[in-house]
């Protein structure tokens, strides 16, 4: 959701100033989730709800996932990598501690303002300025977050100057730099950090 999150910085408040050579996004979601939709007033209400007793949520967390340790849904779905590597495992850990110290109101909060990028205008801002944007997107083959088939959304939305590539990294999970970080690192350098020398 950081993708959205960078898509919304760049429209708003970034274009402008011609500062952003290329876009990265990562692993982006589903293009519109309904379910996050304003006009969903019973979630919204719920979220609300929960937002105002973040406990609620922390129970379900204490007591039913985070116990698992590096079984829990929060590893699980974002590790495609297995095995007794050591380095893989330091880095499921830090994910974990990543998953216990944000708090659930903080979680819910983003839920809560979620807002979908109006890729129409974002579309717009690409194609207006003079700089031609790139934006390079990276999925993950085994993604169950945000599956690959998300991207092809990207690739027909997404003004085909400025997309200029899109990555599938192999035997790959949501959490791209922590499942492959060997991966990740030799397609940045290739195709942001030397492209941007040319």
């Amino acid at each position: 959701m950081g993708c959205f999150l960078a898509c919304h910085l760049y429209e708003q408040h970034m274009a402008d100033t011609k500062a952003v050579q290329t876009l990265v996004l990562l692993t982006p979601p589903k293009a519109h989730i309904e379910r996050l939709s304003k006009d969903k007033h019973i979630i919204q209400w719920a979220l609300y709800g929960v937002f105002k007793l973040p406990w609620l949520f922390d129970v379900y967390r204490n007591k039913f996932d985070q116990v698992k340790g590096l079984q829990s849904s929060g590893i699980k779905q974002y590790f495609y990598q297995q095995g007794d590597d050591v380095k893989l495992k330091y880095r499921k850990f830090w994910q974990f501690k990543n998953n216990i110290s944000n708090k659930s109101r903080t979680i819910i909060g983003y839920l809560l303002g979620w807002e979908t990028v109006d890729w129409v205008k974002f579309n717009g801002v690409l194609t207006q300025t003079d700089m031609k944007q790139k934006i390079i997107i990276f999925g993950a083959e085994k993604d169950p977050i945000a599956p690959i088939e998300n991207l092809e959304f990207y690739k027909q939305t997404i003004n085909k100057e400025c997309l200029r590539k899109v990555i599938i990294l192999p035997d790959c999970s949501h959490n791209l730099c922590f499942d492959r970080p060997e991966l990740v690192c030799e397609n940045f350098q290739r195709e942001v950090i030397d492209n941007s020398k040319l």
